[in-house]
């Protein structure tokens, strides 16, 4: 979608342009004039620099209409049309209005005394903008209902911005270097983002340049000329041309390619004026050679030779400079997503995979996913068992209900199949930045340091914890243990709660549960361990209430959300797999004596609650049987206040 947006909205800025202009005029635009076929006249004695050829055979003429001549308003309806999909494509395209309003004021104060033209100029001004205002509204519409997705971006990157954050507020300052920066792109240097160009390529070649600036020449002596249809040509480019470079002029990081993508129409037109008026050039220096046919030839070779330069330029800077000698093209194309995915797919054979949603829900990943053995879980304080996992039973019991468990005679070896390990994966750059890796560790520091995998540039790809499923250790053949070595009860240590039990909501059972000191005015750190019954999956996403509560009722504070900050919601969950949790509610500061922290289901969108059963000798049923009570915990007292005097 991205990638389209920037191919369309020089199209649509294009027909739009293209559609003002037909309707405006008396004689329509798409009317064609027939091709000259005389000689040029000689050049008088002077040997001034030759004026273009004039008309070769006399008069032009006008071929046959087409079937829309004369039809004003479909062209000024087209306009419409294409005005209102230029901003359904892009952000430039909010702008496109200004080029046409601006033009109008220019030809109604040129056209003052002729009431015709400026009562059509009227006309086609508010037919084209009632025709975009109705295809506008369900966005504008949008827009209304959500004014940041209209108004966030840009005042993010706004000239405003950048002299804040660059030039200690000065808005000249910032808008100096701004223009110098977006004058240079044409001919000094261009965008340095490798997703917009060749990065720090100028727009144009050297070739091209030289062109580009004869085509500028002309298009600046047509705006200063006197004669009429081509200076009001050359001002319609000239307020497209300005009012489209206002993007990257008024925005941070410039030059932005991307910005300015609607300007490209009359960017590129430099060159083609340029070329044409050298080849014109030459027809008339070159005229005592007619009969040989040499303008002709020096025409195409001119031409061909234009393009081939051109094409040789841009040819080694795409396929050496910027393939092989760029090494941030790597990241800019997700290749190092490719290498990631890839490693991730291999583990997936022998290990249940789960990757951070910032990378497994990134387009490029999510494509290559499409079978899914990746799965998307925000693991930094969560982390999911499936089904099978040898996870150790609480205190006089056999195991939970579903879960398998290895038990070994001491004198051989029983054999059985190995369960599948567990590998939690970040992305390393944005676990280190974010922190990732050191919430996950003190959630569960009993699973060890984690892994880094590095790219193909040797740079940290992923983190990685592998959290095996033999009870012995990962070095354990897959389908034996080792002879006269028992299993331990507990293969993965610290992941089993301080607190077991067994109420239900549902087909969702509680474990048990780890709580941390309660200490007023800080998160309260509690980890639940969750397994779900039943062999039909859960229909609803429900949503976890974590409410602290006071002695005497007293609301001290609360959490809801779904599992796994909302990546792991119960409707994925698999029978008999284990889900740990962690939550960390705000603790208020005026908390003291003891505190219950009361836990329940409900449904974010209706509200409704599962009934929970329960072991009253473990916890206690509240709200009608739709909250679970657990133990009461103590407060911790405050530390004393080291200004204060000891009374002692």
């Amino acid at each position: 979608r991205y990638g389209l947006r920037a191919i369309l909205a020089p199209l649509w800025t294009t027909l739009a342009v293209w559609a003002w202009w037909s309707a405006i005029q008396r004689r329509p635009a798409w009317v064609l004039e027939r091709a000259p076929t005389g000689r040029a006249a000689p050049a008088d004695a002077s040997g001034e620099a030759p004026a273009p050829p004039p008309a070769r055979s006399g008069r032009a003429r006008i071929a046959a209409p087409g079937p829309l001549a004369g039809r004003w308003w479909v062209a000024a309806s087209a306009c419409g049309i294409a005005l209102a999909a230029a901003v359904y494509s892009h952000p430039t395209g909010r702008l496109l209005p200004l080029i046409l309003v601006a033009h109008a004021l220019y030809r109604l104060r040129a056209d003052r005394a002729d009431r015709a033209a400026r009562s059509r100029i009227l006309g086609v001004l508010a037919l084209a903008g009632l025709v975009s205002f109705l295809l506008f509204l369900p966005l504008g519409g949008w827009f209304l209902r959500h004014p940041e997705w209209f108004l966030a971006h840009p005042g993010d990157v706004s000239l405003a911005a950048v002299a804040a954050r660059d030039f200690q507020g000065s808005l000249p300052r910032a808008l100096a270097h701004q223009a110098l920066a977006v004058a240079g792109m044409f001919f000094v240097a261009g965008d340095p983002s490798t997703f917009h160009n060749l990065p720090g390529l100028p727009v144009f070649d050297p070739l091209t340049a030289i062109l580009a600036l004869a085509g500028l020449g002309i298009a600046v002596g047509a705006l200063l000329g006197r004669r009429r249809e081509p200076r009001d040509r050359a001002l319609l480019l000239a307020l497209w041309f300005a009012v489209m470079l206002l993007p990257t002029l008024l925005s941070d990081r410039p030059p932005n390619f991307s910005r300015a993508i609607a300007g490209l129409p009359v960017i590129v037109l430099f060159p083609a004026l340029g070329l044409r008026w050298l080849v014109a050039a030459l027809d008339l220096r070159w005229r005592d050679a007619e009969r040989l046919g040499l303008p002709e030839k020096a025409r195409i070779g001119l031409m061909a030779g234009a393009v081939l330069w051109a094409g040789l330029w841009t040819s080694w800077h795409y396929f050496v400079r910027f393939a092989r000698q760029t090494p941030q093209v790597y990241y800019s194309y997700d290749v190092e997503k490719q290498d990631a995915y890839a490693w991730l797919a291999a583990q997936a054979a022998t290990a249940e995979v789960f990757l951070h949603p910032l990378w497994a829900e990134q387009a490029t990943i999510a494509y290559l996913n499409r079978a899914g053995p990746i799965q998307s879980l925000d693991a930094t304080e969560s982390l999911v068992l499936p089904p099978g996992f040898p996870y150790p039973a609480g205190p006089g019991r056999t195991g939970l209900p579903g879960l398998s468990y290895r038990r070994l005679d001491n004198d051989g070896a029983e054999p059985v199949r190995a369960p599948r390990a567990v590998l939690i994966a970040f992305p390393a750059k944005e676990a280190e930045r974010e922190a990732w890796t050191e919430r996950f560790m003190a959630a569960f520091p009993s699973l060890g340091p984690p892994t880094s995998i590095p790219d193909a540039r040797g740079k940290p790809l992923l983190t990685v914890f592998r959290i095996p499923a033999d009870p012995v250790g990962a070095d354990a053949g897959p389908g034996t243990e080792p002879r006269g070595k028992r299993a331990q009860p507990d293969p993965i240590g610290g992941l089993a709660p301080a607190i077991w039990d067994r109420a239900h909501f549902g087909d969702i059972q509680l474990v048990g549960y780890t709580i941390g000191a309660a200490r007023p005015g800080q998160p309260l750190p509690i980890t639940f361990v969750w397994t779900r019954h039943g062999t039909e999956p859960i229909a609803d996403d429900w949503t976890l209430f974590v409410q602290l509560v006071g002695p005497e009722g007293q609301g001290w504070g609360q959490l809801d959300r779904q599992p796994a900050q909302g990546s792991w919601p119960t409707s994925r969950w698999q029978s008999e797999g284990i889900v740990i949790d962690r939550y960390r509610p705000q603790l208020s500061p005026e908390a003291s004596g003891q505190l219950e922290v009361r836990i329940g289901w409900y449904d974010l969108a209706s509200g409704e609650r599962l009934p929970v059963q329960h072991d009253a000798r473990l916890d206690r049923a509240l709200d009608e049987g739709t909250a679970l009570g657990l133990r009461p915990i103590p407060i911790e007292a405050p530390p004393m206040d080291d200004s204060e005097p000891d009374d002692g």
